[in-house]
């Protein structure tokens, strides 16, 4: 159970933009249109085939959003942390590119003190040589 959230980057910036929001509520509807399993929120249609999510495939492989939460927060630490490299590649049409990108970013972690605290202390719990990957 599990969602490729970079492969929605492209619906997210698609979203956002057909209803006129930003980013992060772009994302927000994104996530809703997984947990009703439609449509909901228009705008990723209008990519091409290969780039439009199937809102009911999502849905039936994720029933509970709640357990890939950490997944989702990872998506959109990176998608943030991304920003000024992903509006070029959403302007000139290059979803693939968007993906591929996304892809090959670590997970920057959380910016605040506390859950930034908890988060390094995790990773390197997780690699058991003190170093944090993906961390700058």
């Amino acid at each position: 159970m599990s969602i490729n959230y970079n492969q929605l980057t492209p619906a997210c910036y698609a979203i956002a933009n057909a209803n006129d929001v930003d980013l992060g509520v772009g994302d927000s509807m994104l996530q809703n249109n997984i947990r009703l399993g439609r449509d909901e929120h228009k705008g990723a249609m209008v990519l091409p085939k290969a780039f439009r999510p199937d809102w009911a495939a999502l849905h039936a492989d994720t029933p509970d959003l709640a357990a890939i939460n950490d997944d989702y927060n990872a998506y959109i630490r990176k998608r943030q942390y991304l920003m000024k490299q992903l509006k070029p590649l959403w302007n000139e049409g290059d979803y693939q590119g968007m993906i591929d990108l996304m892809e090959a970013t670590a997970d920057p972690g959380p910016v605040s003190a506390p859950a930034r605290e908890e988060w390094e202390k995790e990773q390197e719990a997780a690699n058991g040589d003190g170093e944090i990957n993906g961390a700058e």
